[in-house]
């Protein structure tokens, strides 16, 4: 019937009247039959390229939504706010993304880049991390348990005490929390440690650890 109202449309050579002829009905589905059965290879080939170029869009799309959620994870790491608009305007742009969404999104990237982020090397063997540790606890050899003591407590240096903690929203952020960009990144190596080892000797570690292993600090 698709058939036949197909070409009275174009032609108009074929009569109405066909179309409730139970033989013309017959005929029409006969066709269609024929039809498919020579053009069944053809359509399954059309078919198959056709979902692998939707498929293909979809994979490419989703990598591209991929490949922007990360970069803005990464420019949340190193706390870089530039990069950081810049990886939400593309978001917004190019995968449609509501504010109500990014600022829904928003918060659990910043807890995840928390989670990720780690000191630099090169900034914990640095003198300036001495003599910062040195300061905030007014002693010349400190121990991590006297430099953690005066930063978490309520001291004058406690650094991170009015700071919300990007992991749970509440005021307290950790150090790596508070540093500035230039002294994080994305956390790489675990260093296990106990309270009671001074700045200098875990300093020491470090260096020795970077020469042995060829890592340069700053990475």
């Amino acid at each position: 019937a698709c058939v036949l109202l197909l070409a009275r449309s174009l032609w108009g050579r074929v009569p109405l009247s066909w179309l409730i002829h139970p033989l013309a009905l017959l005929m029409a589905h006969l066709a269609l039959g024929i039809l498919a059965l020579k053009a069944g290879p053809w359509a399954q080939a059309f078919v198959a390229k056709r979902v692998r170029k939707v498929e293909g869009k979809r994979l490419a799309g989703m990598q591209s939504l991929a490949n922007s959620i990360e970069a803005l994870q990464q420019a949340l790491i190193v706390k870089n706010e530039l990069q950081a608009q810049e990886a939400m305007d593309k978001l917004k742009h190019e995968h449609k993304w509501t504010p109500e969404r990014l600022s829904d999104e928003i918060g659990s990237l910043r807890r995840a880049a928390s989670l990720r982020r780690g000191i630099n090397v090169a900034y914990l063997i640095s003198e300036e991390f001495l003599q910062w540790s040195q300061r905030v606890t007014e002693n010349a050899r400190p121990t991590f348990r006297d430099f953690a003591q005066a930063i978490f407590s309520d001291s004058p240096h406690a650094c991170g005490k009015d700071k919300i903690c990007p992991r749970d929203g509440l005021p307290g952020c950790s150090l790596v929390d508070f540093l500035p960009g230039e002294h994080i990144g994305e956390c790489t190596d675990f260093l296990s440690w106990t309270w009671d080892y001074e700045v200098e000797l875990v300093q020491d570690a470090l260096r020795t650890w970077a020469t042995t292993s060829k890592v340069d600090p700053k990475d």
